[in-house]
């Protein structure tokens, strides 16, 4: 009996290798479940954002279509970290985007009903990797985009009227109160006013004057919230009439800017952005976003 103990005795170095080899087994296990902080496991969905050594990524085998794919290991990163592509952040700005199909993204009138995956981003995605040393949060009611845009928070809605009601794609004025209220947001990038055209009735003046009063409420409920308007594809008149607004209330030291609605934007239907498209509005809007946060 002695002498088959001390045998045993003798193999240590397979009974350490073997309990090594559960401990590590349930050790990652632990990890992955519960999120543990560090370079492989610090992903956390906060509103959207998906932060740490992490990416979001499609999957249709998911209940959400999305799961988190776990990187390999990386150099630490600076400090705050940066708008889309890193750097050292300087402001934290939880942004708005608030209109019609041209902010909500992903429109083409010529596949109506479905959402184009090349411009399901719309400006955001973008816009957020043109501002580094920022951080940025989206918020609005709903999500749209694709794995590409973590943060898919928005409140654009395609065929949204500014007041013109009914509405195929609802009317914004009623529900801009509540919603800046919810979010609180620190800059509203607002486009609207072609869908009201619906209403044949509508002078481009009544519309424009509108539009006027939106920004005020806007004002109203938030009175430190910033603005960006952009301008609208069709109706000149219009949107004449509303850049001369927003141009005369900066001119008073109003926290606001203009960024048109050009010709230079490509468009995947003669009226909506096709991908590059976003990415020139997105060129236009970011020195906007840098001049009122400085």
């Amino acid at each position: 009996m002695l002498t088959k103990l001390t045998n045993k005795l003798k193999r240590p170095n397979v009974l350490i290798a073997v309990s090594a080899a559960v401990v590590i087994a349930v050790a990652g296990l632990i990890l992955i479940t519960t999120h543990a902080s560090g370079f492989f496991a610090a992903a956390t969905l906060k509103d959207g954002v998906l932060s740490g050594n992490a990416t979001l990524v499609a999957d249709v085998g998911a209940s959400s279509g999305q799961v988190v794919q776990f990187n390999a290991p990386a150099t630490p990163p600076p400090s705050g970290g940066g708008g889309g592509t890193g750097g050292t952040t300087t402001k934290s700005i939880k942004i708005m985007p608030l209109g019609d199909s041209l902010t909500q993204g992903g429109v083409n009138a010529n596949n109506a009903g479905q959402l184009d995956a090349s411009t399901i981003n719309g400006y955001r995605l973008d816009l957020l990797n043109l501002l580094t040393g920022y951080t940025i949060d989206y918020v609005g009611s709903w999500k749209v985009g694709n794995a590409q845009l973590a943060d898919q928070d928005e409140n654009g809605f395609s065929g949204a009227c500014i007041k013109v009601s009914p509405c195929g794609g609802g009317t914004l004025y009623p529900q801009t109160a509540a919603w800046i209220t919810a979010e609180k947001p620190d800059l509203i990038i607002m486009n609207g006013g072609e869908n009201d055209f619906s209403d044949h009735t509508l002078t481009e003046q009544q519309d424009a004057t509108n539009m006027e009063s939106w920004i005020q409420l806007c004002w109203t409920t938030s009175p430190s919230v910033k603005i960006i308007v952009t301008g609208a594809p069709w109706h000149d008149t219009y949107d004449s009439l509303v850049h001369t607004y927003v141009s005369n209330l900066q001119a008073q030291g109003k926290p606001i800017r203009w960024v048109p609605y050009g010709s230079n934007i490509g468009r995947i239907d003669g009226t909506h952005p096709n991908a590059a498209g976003y990415t020139t509005w997105a060129n236009e809007l970011a020195p906007m976003v840098r001049e009122l946060f400085p």
